[in-house]
């Protein structure tokens, strides 16, 4: 079937992420799943080989010597002592196991291979080619029946390579391509929401003695196709050919083909569940994951079933013990998980320094659209609670904010909730109440928490923007351009892994944005509607960078860039308001709405230290949203005219999540 030493190395690499089975990793889900349909080998068999086998009265036990077939001393029908990784993975990502949605047979290569028999003049023997085609348990063991009647040496000497053959071709004729098949026959369409597991690509090597490690990996992406076409969306390859060049090139062939199938198939995501680069630290120190370094088998040392120790890796010279397959479910689950927080929690820093280069931006904005406003008011009290001073003069403003927000989940987006806060200081001058020019520096903070298995960081972010506006009688422009440094402080990533939960990394980047906007004054006695037109465009870019820290999955990121134009409807209306004995104060009610032209889409790459790479395609859409902002200026008569001081919400509410920010300013004249 398998040779040992391809096999250790697989479940070798299984244990990696594997302490003892009493070890479990926080039930919190990287993807919402229904279920799960499994198209596999032997490690995910939970008993279609030994039931087909034990229908035969061929006597194979006692004539190929292969302890695997000998069912009293397996669990259930399963290559193993207890139960395989197919079963343990559902509770780690919250569905249901479900027996009839697992097709694996021991022995399955990725695709049919036909065999050359020795003795393929004997014409008793020419029905063997339809064991690869066999539909049913049934049919095949009638095939066998036939055979053996017509030459009954096959079942006397066990030397004669057509026994061999026949231990083979029973379980191998079901092979993952052929399960696929019986699949779709059954269910033309399939679901979206279940996720779609295809199996290793180690018999095709070992048991069928392919060499072209391009076969088994197209094999693959045609059931990807197959099963895309048919409604599955979410994939996840169990990707390894053994410990060999084939294995090697077969193992970056898959990384490849699956990165242009999501680039090719819109809305698809695939797992690839790698080995490659947990075979070097599964041999340094097995110990560290919760098994002896005593690699004999339990059946050589007459161990089976409860008496097999927990800390063996090997159950019998091919397949993992029960703790062994809890190592490669927790392995699926932190590939998974990672997969889904890695490259799209990165996917996200952009957009995590736009909102924070856009909060001070958007307050300049604001600033800047209320001091050429109160110029055009014919009230002193509104003017000067609004800020304008009425005159040439050179103003020094200040401002704090708090803000909270948050971005919702989509198939390609991770999503968090973020907390921030901002200083921004100013400095403009008013010429003839028609014109003003400022410049303006700020510091903004960002926390975010990242959803699915979890995840943070943190941003600070460093802006100077230039601003000015003109003002014809009603009619007022302004236009804003500026440049932030922005700082995401320790990125970190849960990876699933319980021995090293966190990766973190350290990058950095900048964002440039400009904005223009333009505004009517209508006046209605003392109240003032300004209808508002806007147009925002930002860059974001951050650095590429290698994170640190996990066991398996340290990512380096490449480097990554999301470009934004929104545009913006709104009106406001302001009422100024007497306060006797202290001065005067203006109410100000804003609603707007929000549509972004262009949120541009972008691939990221998580690298791998064995070299493969995990790909994203993120593209956030162009998501609308409301604007919503209450304000309260106020102007003090015990102070110096033109002081004003201001406190403000304002929210945003869009498809995609939401911005709420809370603001305070004060402005002093400096003349």
């Amino acid at each position: 079937m398998v040779g040992e030493k391809r096999v250790r190395t697989w479940i070798g690499l299984g244990v990696l992420v594997g302490t003892l089975s009493a070890t479990t990793i926080a039930l919190v889900q990287a993807q919402q799943y229904a279920g799960q349909i499994i198209f596999s080998a032997s490690d995910a068999d939970v008993g279609k080989t030994q039931g087909a086998l034990d229908s035969l009265s061929l006597g194979l036990n006692r004539y190929t010597g292969m302890e695997a077939f000998d069912s009293s001393k397996y669990y259930e029908g399963r290559f193993s002592n207890g139960i395989t990784y197919a079963e343990i993975l559902p509770g780690k990502l919250g569905y249901p196991y479900e027996p009839e949605t697992n097709f694996a047979w021991g022995g399955a290569a990725t695709g049919p291979y036909a065999l050359t028999l020795p003795v393929a003049n004997d014409n008793n023997l020419a029905a063997i080619e339809d064991f690869l085609a066999a539909p049913s348990a049934d049919k095949l063991a009638a095939l066998v029946e036939t055979i053996v009647t017509e030459v009954p040496e096959l079942g006397e000497d066990p030397t004669l390579v057509p026994v061999a053959l026949v231990f083979q071709l029973v379980p191998g004729q079901h092979s993952m391509s052929t399960q696929v098949d019986e699949y779709l026959a059954e269910n033309p369409t399939t679901p979206s929401d279940r996720l779609y597991m295809i199996g290793p690509a180690y018999n095709d090597y070992y048991a069928y003695h392919q060499r072209d490690p391009a076969v088994p990996a197209q094999n693959q992406e045609q059931m990807m196709a197959r099963l895309y076409d048919a409604g599955a969306r979410d994939f996840a390859i169990f990707a390894y050919g053994g410990d060999s060049d084939f294995g090697h090139e077969y193992s970056a062939e898959i990384v490849e083909r699956s990165n242009r199938f999501q680039r090719e198939h819109p809305g698809s995501k695939v797992y690839v569940v790698d080995f490659d680069g947990g075979l070097a630290e599964i041999r340094r120190d097995p110990g560290r994951y919760g098994f002896s370094d005593n690699f004999t088998p339990c059946f050589a040392d007459g161990l089976y079933l409860d008496a097999c120790p927990d800390d063996r890796l090997y159950y019998d010279s091919v397949h993992p013990t029960r703790t062994g397959h809890e190592a490669i479910a927790n392995l699926y689950y932190a590939t998974i998980a990672s997969g889904y927080q890695g490259p799209r929690q990165f996917a996200q820093l952009p957009e995590m320094g736009r909102l924070a280069a856009l909060g001070p931006q958007s307050e300049i904005t604001a600033r800047l659209e209320r001091s050429l406003a109160g110029a055009s008011v014919g009230q002193a009290a509104a003017g000067t609670a609004a800020g304008s001073t009425g005159a040439d003069g050179l103003d020094l403003w200040l401002q704090v904010g708090f803000g909270f927000g948050s971005r919702s989940d989509n198939p390609v987006a991770q999503d968090f909730n973020y907390t921030g806060a901002h200083l921004v200081a100013g400095i403009d001058r008013s010429f003839d109440n028609r014109a003003t020019l400022g410049l303006a520096a700020s510091f903004s903070g960002l926390s975010a928490e990242y959803g699915g298995v979890g995840g943070e960081s943190d941003l600070y972010a460093y802006g100077l923007t230039a601003y000015g506006g003109w003002r014809l009688g009603r009619l007022g422009l302004a236009a804003q351009a500026g440049y932030a440094f922005n700082q995401y402080r320790d990125v970190a990533r849960a990876t699933g892994f319980p021995q090293r939960p966190v990766a973190t990394g350290s990058p950095d980047g900048d964002t440039l944005f400009a904005a223009l906007a333009a505004t009517l004054d209508l006046i209605l006695d003392d109240l003032k509607l300004i209808p508002r037109l806007a147009l925002v465009y930002a860059r974001t870019t951050v650095d590429a960078f290698q994170e640190e820290g996990s066991v398996l999955f340290d990512f380096r990121v490449a480097e990554q860039e999301v470009d934004s134009l929104r545009s913006q409807i709104g009106v406001a209306a302001e009422r100024p308001v007497d306060l006797p004995g202290f001065g005067a104060s203006t109410v100000r009610l804003s609603l707007g709405w929000e549509h972004e032209f262009e949120d541009g889409g972008r691939e990221v790459l998580g690298v791998f230290p064995n070299g493969s790479e995990q790909f994203v395609q993120s593209d956030f859409g162009t998501p609308d949203a409301v604007l919503v902002g209450l304000a309260l200026s106020f102007a003090f008569d015990q102070l110096k005219p033109g002081t004003t001081a201001r406190i403000a919400y304002d929210g945003r509410f869009g498809d995609d999540g939401n911005d709420q920010l809370f603001t305070v300013a004060v402005r002093l004249p400096l003349n």
